[in-house]
């Protein structure tokens, strides 16, 4: 119970966790993607994401933190 009760004192006013993205962290997993596999639902194909520049990751960082 302890647990529940501390993660619920890391949620933010609108009820989601606040997540902080480290560049390195971006480009690690963007560049840990697998080349010739299907798109995902943006049809965004991993070769692209691999090969933009680094305004791209820092673009990429700030759209998935929170």
């Amino acid at each position: 119970m302890g647990e529940k009760d501390t993660e619920l004192e890391d949620v933010n006013e609108t009820g989601m966790d606040q997540i902080k993205l480290d560049i390195k962290f971006v480009k690690m997993t963007i560049k840990s993607l697998k080349s010739n596999t299907s798109s995902g639902v943006g049809g965004v194909p991993a070769e692209l994401l691999k090969s933009g520049p680094e305004k791209l990751y820092e673009l990429l960082r700030q759209i998935f933190e929170l």
